[in-house]
């Protein structure tokens, strides 16, 4: 009886361990860290993403381009697989949303206070690279 036990056991855990679906091979992250700048002031609670200038196809990208919310000073440290994690190296179209919590229905958001002018790549005009190493990024000005 115990045998049988150990053996169904084996058996789930090979078929569990099979059954997951591969996706591309993460790639070596480097800490990135910066700071958003709008008119001026610090920007809290802003989106910002990285997506990369030469493979921007999402399917590369498992776990979606690195990213970061700004905290109080507008400082940011990215992440790809993990919270802060960094990016890998390379030029990237940075990518800037900024849209204030809605305090009267958590899940409706309010118009991107940037007009939505650094939400695409096709319009965004900033530009960030990542070294193979750690990276304080310039700030990143917005006027």
């Amino acid at each position: 009886m115990l045998r049988s036990l150990f053996t169904v056991l084996a058996i789930a855990t090979l078929v569990a361990g099979c059954s997951g679906a591969k996706g591309p091979a993460k790639k070596v992250c480097y800490p990135v860290k910066g700071q958003l700048v709008v008119q001026g002031k610090p920007a809290e609670g802003a989106l910002v993403i990285l997506q990369p200038k030469d493979n921007p196809n999402v399917a590369e990208w498992s776990e979606g381009f690195p990213r970061a919310t700004t905290g109080t000073e507008g400082k940011f440290e990215l992440g790809t697989y993990a919270d802060t994690d960094g990016a890998p190296a390379g030029d990237y179209v940075v990518l800037v949303s900024w849209t204030p919590p809605n305090p009267q229905n958590e899940e409706a958001s309010l118009p991107d206070r940037l007009g939505g002018r650094y939400s695409d790549p096709a319009t965004s005009k900033l530009t960030a690279k990542v070294e193979p190493r750690p990276t304080e990024l310039p700030p990143i000005n917005i006027q």
